[in-house]
């Protein structure tokens, strides 16, 4: 992607171990406050349906949007 885009991943947890969580973290973390090999930073959207890879955020929550359906439907962003 050309710097200073957004990338959107869907389930990014799907196909690989749960011992890479840490290691995607990083490289997540290096891509959008850094940059990757002194390129801009990323915004990244990223789907998953594992509580496992969200808590690898638990230092930065202010900057996690939880999307969840409301009972009846609708939408709740936290």
């Amino acid at each position: 992607a050309k710097p200073g885009t957004t990338i959107a991943i869907e389930e990014i947890d799907r196909g690989f171990h749960p011992s890479r969580f840490d290691q995607v973290v990083e490289l997540l973390g290096e891509a959008a406050y850094d940059g990757v090999e002194g390129q801009l930073p990323v915004q990244l959207i990223i789907t998953t349906h594992s509580a496992s890879f969200v808590n690898r955020f638990a230092d930065r929550l202010e900057e996690i949007r939880m999307v969840t359906r409301a009972p009846g439907g609708g939408t709740i962003v936290r």
